[in-house]
């Protein structure tokens, strides 16, 4: 049996490679995302970052396990999304996770 839902969500695990030093920092964070159909999705141009932006600003419904710099929760809010859109490597990741889910669910991996 298939089970038709109106607005489908998935969370997946976002590793995230964080400029530092010489190299990169490997972190993560947890992302729920909105399932958008074709046409929800062939909105947004995702080869300018502007697009992307607005593209996971309709994908992104929540993030979770994000700390502050002592390593102290911090509580998602529309602020923190916006800010993190800002940040080239974060919104790769996103967009990035995104796409692999989307990859794996048509092939049936």
């Amino acid at each position: 049996m298939f089970n038709v839902v109106s607005n489908p969500t998935f969370t997946r695990t976002v590793p995230v490679s964080v400029p530092s030093g010489d190299g990169f920092d490997e972190q993560s964070l947890k992302a729920t995302f909105n399932l958008l159909t074709d046409g929800e999705k062939e909105a947004f141009d995702v080869s300018t970052t502007d697009g992307v932006k607005d593209f996971l600003r309709a994908a992104v419904v929540r993030l979770d396990d994000l700390a502050d710099e002592d390593g102290k929760p911090v509580a998602y809010t529309p602020e923190i999304l916006e800010g993190l859109l800002g940040r080239g490597y974060v919104r790769l990741a996103l967009l990035t996770t995104y796409t692999r889910a989307q990859i794996k669910a048509v092939t049936g991996n």
